[in-house]
């Protein structure tokens, strides 16, 4: 089942044709009647903070997360905000809109930020890509925009490097997935066995199901936590 655009072939050469035009985090999982279960909803307001690596673009790349500042919540409960608050909850994760990336083709990779949106509350969520690790904000972003010197491995992470890190892990870690504080920027990590998900300047978000790889599609699907972890220590592992 692809996930990519309309008209967009799969593989071109092998290699797999979504680099550089359809961005498609953010994505639910789908089976034949489509009734799988998951929770989500539109928001009123989404706010990109002034220290965002994307507010000069005014759009919020698709399966970002979306955060909420714990003071908002009886008065803001409908403000998203792209930049965890310093008291605040991941909220849900912004959903992939086929529509709106057609109706964009030369901004394609997120949401501007006058659009509505539909965050994810909680569902299996496809990744096809992610950043490499905090601090690569400002590359990774040049990524998504189609910079085609920033599709290395020090700044994107995608399928393949995934199931390396999968495959060297040992018995019981798990594929986890972590959104950059100061970004909402999808981050993937191992976490051992009998230990916290947690990672430094980061917030947990859930863990990747390895019965649910989709090696035709290079996507993961992750479990989304938005009721278990909220405020992590910034420690690192």
């Amino acid at each position: 089942m692809s996930y990519n655009g309309p008209g967009t072939p799969m593989k071109i050469g092998g290699a797999s044709s979504w680099r550089g035009t359809d961005r498609t985090n953010g994505f639910l999982m789908r089976n034949a009647d489509g009734r799988i279960p998951a929770i989500q909803n539109s928001f009123a307001d989404l706010v990109i903070d002034a220290l965002s690596p994307f507010v000069a673009e005014s759009a919020v790349p698709w399966g970002n997360a979306l955060f909420v500042d714990q003071s908002e919540v009886e008065t803001k409960s409908g403000v998203m905000h792209t930049n965890k608050p310093a008291v605040g909850y991941l909220a849900g994760v912004l959903k992939f809109d086929q529509g709106i990336q057609t109706g964009h083709p030369v901004q394609n990779w997120g949401l501007m930020e006058f659009g509505k949106g539909t965050r994810i509350v909680s569902g299996l969520i496809g990744y096809k890509h992610s950043m490499a690790e905090v601090g690569q904000e400002t590359e990774y972003l040049a990524y998504l925009k189609g910079d085609r010197t920033q599709d290395v491995d020090t700044v994107r992470h995608t399928y393949a490097d995934w199931m390396a890190a999968f495959a060297e892990a040992d018995e019981g870690d798990r594929l986890a997935l972590f959104f950059g504080n100061a970004s909402g920027f999808p981050i993937f990590s191992i976490v051992p066995a009998g230990t916290l998900p947690v990672l430094a300047d980061a917030t947990f978000a859930g863990f990747a199901a390895p019965a649910l790889f989709e090696p035709e599609n290079e996507a993961v699907f992750v479990d989304l936590k938005t009721t278990t972890w909220h405020t992590e220590p910034a420690v690192t592992p």
